[in-house]
């Protein structure tokens, strides 16, 4: 007579599995379970490994589908900030023209934009397009560099150990547009960010950029 073996338990810690772990487990299951008896002779069971495996392979469709969409909106938000750059120049040229050329405050307006005489307030400093990451050969060092077509002017830098908090920045010495950094562990990952500065007038902050030290 066979005995019972009492308090059998899976080993499945659904709660950290990856989805491909979980896809490879249903692709396993699928594979192997046919030539088990105990799938065999337990209908409820086939019917349940049938509903895994079907799952486990709409999962793979799935992910699929968002890794490729995610990949799509990354290049979207590059192409929408590259172009709301270029749209922000190019308007700075029309009012630029239209400053010199208009005479009223009508003339402006007739243009669609709202204007006051006087003294013009100075336009705010649009933040650099991004950052520009140099690795060099040497362990524990690399170059940044605030990604602007802006010739001239300083910058502010700041980077942060990984992950980024809300106190984690530090300030990077220097306001040029190209910074040395060093004193962290090869392999550490740490975080760069720049902004426009001119005078007392600060930009926002670039959204930004992760760095493996090499």
């Amino acid at each position: 007579m066979r005995t019972k073996i009492q308090n059998l338990h899976i080993a499945l810690a659904l709660a950290v599995m990856t989805d491909k772990e979980r896809v490879d487990l249903c692709a396993t299951m699928g594979q192997l379970a046919p030539s088990c008896s105990l799938y065999t002779q337990n209908p409820h069971l086939q019917a349940a490994v049938t509903e895994s495996v079907s799952l486990g392979t709409s999962l793979h469709t799935v992910s699929g589908t968002v890794t490729q969409n995610e990949a799509t909106l990354i290049l979207s938000k590059e192409v929408l900030d590259q172009t709301r750059a270029k749209l922000d120049r190019s308007l700075g040229v029309v009012t630029s023209m239209i400053e010199n050329l208009a005479t009223t405050t009508d003339q402006a307006a007739a243009m669609g934009f709202t204007a006051k005489l006087g003294k013009a307030t100075p336009a705010p400093l649009a933040p650099p397009d991004g950052v520009i990451v140099v690795l060099g050969k040497k362990h524990g060092q690399f170059r940044v560099s605030a990604k602007s077509t802006r010739v001239g002017g300083h910058y502010g830098a700041q980077l942060s150990t990984d992950p980024i908090g809300p106190t984690t920045w530090v300030e990077l010495p220097g306001n040029g547009k190209r910074r040395l950094v060093t004193g962290h562990p090869s392999g550490s990952i740490v975080w760069i960010r720049f902004r426009t500065e001119r005078g007392q007038n600060q930009s926002d902050w670039c959204a930004p950029v992760s760095v493996t030290v090499p």
